[in-house]
């Protein structure tokens, strides 16, 4: 079935490039605002962004541009300095569920999906782009 979104999401979505060229990279801290219980925490003290980093480094020149999906908004800083270009989509005027039901969908629509081992969001973002993907795990 064919997701509908929002007007001025849809907007935005039909501006991305071909999705088969592009890195969706879901940055999963654990430090976001739902993540209160004990194994969260756990899970926050493991978050390396240079795990991330050293995955995206090696598709520099492979994919025509990224798109990150970040649990929480400080996690960016860690990621200013990569230079495939992006694909910035601004969801910040919308309810958390749809910026989330709308990352999973962009992320699920790309050709590589890069991921923390221990999230279901990137599970359920391969499974709304029809399990397509190839993905690529990190823990």
């Amino acid at each position: 079935s064919q997701s509908r979104y929002l007007p001025q999401i849809q907007q935005h979505l039909q501006s991305i490039p071909l999705l088969h060229r592009v890195l969706g990279v879901s940055v999963r801290t654990w430090r976001a605002p739902h993540d209160t219980c004990a194994l969260s925490a756990h899970r926050a003290k493991q978050f390396k962004p240079e795990k991330y980093l050293e995955v995206i480094k090696k598709f520099e020149n492979k994919v025509e541009a990224i798109f990150f999906s970040f649990d929480n908004p400080e996690a960016e800083k860690y990621f200013k300095d990569v230079t495939i270009p992006r694909i910035n989509i601004p969801l910040t005027q919308f309810s958390p569920l749809v910026q989330a039901a709308t990352k999973a969908q962009i992320l699920g629509n790309c050709g590589l999906i890069l991921g923390d081992k221990e999230s279901t969001f990137i599970e359920a973002a391969w499974y709304m782009g029809g399990c397509r993907a190839d993905v690529i795990l990190i823990s």
